[in-house]
Order: C-alpha cells, then sequence, then structure tokens
C-alpha cells in the first residue's frame, strides 16, 4: 500500500487532532533530511525555552505526563532539548513536522528558525 506524503498528514490529522500545513516537504532537504535532524546541534545549543516546546507537545499528545515530567527533571536547557529531539524523531514524521511548527510559532525563536532556513 503506497500514499503520498501528504496522504498520510491527512490521515495523520484523523489520529492527533492537529491540522497539519500543506507542503511538508519544505521541511526536508535534498538528502530527505528532516529540519529538526538537520539542525540537531544548533537547537540544542540555542533553544532554552524548553518549557513551553514541552507544553504543546503535550497539548497535541506526541509525549505522555510521565515523559514531560522525566524532561522537566533534567537539569540544563541542552539536556532537555537533546531528549525532546531524540523522543520527537523516534516518535516519526507527524512529530518531528509538529516540533518544526511548534518551534516556528515561538515568537523569541523566529530570528533563529529563520537563520538555519536561510543556511539550507
Amino acid at each position: 500500500m503506497t500514499g503520498t506524503r501528504n496522504d498520510k498528514i491527512s490521515n495523520q490529522k484523523l489520529v492527533t487532532g492537529y491540522d497539519y500545513p500543506k507542503n511538508l516537504e519544505k521541511h526536508y532537504d535534498s538528502f530527505c533530511q528532516h529540519f529538526v535532524e538537520r539542525y540537531w546541534t544548533d537547537l540544542i545549543n540555542r533553544v532554552s525555552e524548553t518549557g513551553a516546546i514541552l507544553d504543546k507537545l503535550l497539548e497535541r499528545g506526541f509525549i505522555s505526563h510521565e515523559r514531560y515530567g522525566a524532561v522537566r527533571s533534567l537539569t540544563t536547557p541542552q539536556d532537555q532539548m537533546r531528549d525532546i529531539l531524540t523522543l520527537v524523531i523516534s516518535a516519526g514524521e507527524a512529530a518531528k513536522d509538529a516540533l518544526y511548527e511548534i518551534l516556528r510559532g515561538m515568537k523569541h525563536l523566529r530570528l533563529l528558525i529563520s537563520e538555519l532556513e536561510g543556511s539550507e
């Protein structure tokens, strides 16, 4: 059974209740590497507002309350962001797309995200 990426995204809305933006292919580079994977190190080193990210991932059903608490208990924002990225990447494409949209939607991160997107 094959389908397009947008078919999978449409089906994901039924599962998560989240309406994913069209044309998510732009989150991938020519090597099919997602934005959150490609900028792993930059995101770990430059994103410190992990609490807001965790809140949004929890609201959207991408992490459990137990996992939320485990990440919050880590002592540095870098360790928290590393754990968030590991969790999101292992959860699959919908979670990676959701994290990307969360990051883009955070006002204080817009400059960073634009900078990283401009370096592609």
